[in-house]
C-alpha cells in the first residue's frame, strides 16, 4: 500500500528478473491509480494481472473497494479496474491504455475484485461479485482490445444471491477463445466451476456440467482457478 498524506491508496510494483548474477530488479516506477477522496483504502493492487508482450508489458489492476458517484451522492465499494502498459526501454513509464478506469454501476459491486489478461494481452476479464452491502447475483464482463480501446465482447451473470461469481477468473488459452469462473457461496457454499467458450458468431456458450464442490467447500474461491 501507498500512503499520501495520511490515507492509502495502494501501488503495484513490477519487478524484471535481468539474469542470474543480479536476480530481480525494479521494472519502472510504482503503478498507481487515481488519487481522489473516493479511492482512499480503495484497495488498488490487490488483484493483479500482467503478461509480457513482445517489446511490451501489459497490466490490469483491480480496486475493488473504490468508491464512486459524486460529493452529493456517494456509493461505496463499486469497485474500479485499471488497465496498464509500459514499453521495454530504458526511459519509458507505465502509461494508462483507457482514458478513465473501468467503475461499477452499484454500491456493493466491488468490480475489480478478480482480474486476469489473456498471454496475448488482447482480453481482460474483471469480475463484480457483490457484497454484504448489497445481495446481487454477480456478473463478470470480457473486454477486447479494438482500435486502440477496450471493447465489451463478453458479459455473464451468476445464477443464486450472493454467491459470489466472479470470485475467481481464468483465461484458457491464448486470447479470448475460453474463460473460467468461479462461484464459492453457490449452493450452500459447495462452490461451482462454469467454463465458457467462444462460439464463431462470437457469442459465448458454457462447455459442459458445472463442475461443483460439496457442502461448505467453496469451489471456485479467488485465487483457486487455474488452468492456462
Amino acid at each position: 500500500d501507498q500512503e499520501t498524506d495520511g490515507s492509502e491508496y495502494g501501488g503495484v510494483f513490477v519487478y524484471e528478473n535481468v539474469g542470474l548474477f543480479i536476480g530481480f530488479v525494479l521494472f519502472g516506477s510504482m503503478i498507481s491509480g487515481e488519487i481522489t477522496p473516493l479511492d482512499m483504502g480503495g484497495g488498488f493492487g490487490q488483484a493483479v494481472s500482467i503478461v509480457d508482450m513482445e517489446g511490451r508489458v501489459r497490466a490490469v489492476v483491480g480496486a475493488h473497494l473504490a468508491a464512486g458517484g459524486g460529493e452529493t451522492a456517494i456509493m461505496n465499494e463499486v469497485g474500479k479496474v485499471y488497465t496498464f502498459e509500459r514499453m521495454k526501454t530504458e526511459d519509458s513509464e507505465w502509461i494508462s491504455l483507457d482514458a478513465n478506469p473501468f467503475v461499477g454501476s452499484r454500491e456493493g459491486d466491488r468490480l475489480g475484485s478478480e482480474v486476469a489478461l489473456s498471454r496475448d494481452g488482447s482480453f481482460v476479464l474483471m469480475s463484480s461479485p457483490g457484497s454484504e452491502l448489497r445481495d446481487s447475483l454477480g456478473s463478470v464482463a470480457g473486454y477486447s482490445w479494438q482500435d486502440g480501446e477496450w471493447a465489451l465482447t463478453f458479459l455473464t451473470t451468476g445464477s443464486q444471491l450472493s454467491e459470489g461469481f466472479g470470485s475467481s477468473l481464468e483465461i484458457l488459452g491464448t486470447g479470448d477463445e475460453m474463460v473460467a469462473i468461479g462461484s464459492p457461496g453457490f449452493g450452500n457454499r459447495a462452490g461451482r466451476i462454469q467454463v465458457f467458450e467462444k462460439q464463431d458468431d462470437g457469442a459465448y456458450e458454457q462447455v459442459g456440467d458445472d463442475l461443483l464442490g460439496e457442502f461448505g467447500e467453496e469451489v471456485g474461491k479467488k485465487g483457486t482457478v487455474a488452468g492456462r
